[in-house]
């Protein structure tokens, strides 16, 4: 079994919408599945 994670956050603003968030965190997840198994993509600079 393996696990590709993607995780996204925020800090809320007026005028950004939910779904902004939730499209963010789905990205970071295929960008996980695409580096291979048991990969984590939060989008940070390393």
């Amino acid at each position: 079994m393996t696990v590709s994670v993607g995780a996204a956050a925020c800090i809320p603003a007026k005028g950004r919408e939910p779904e902004e968030l939730l499209e963010q965190a789905d990205r970071r997840l295929y960008a996980a599945k695409e580096a291979g198994r048991n990969a984590v993509n939060t989008g940070a600079a390393r």
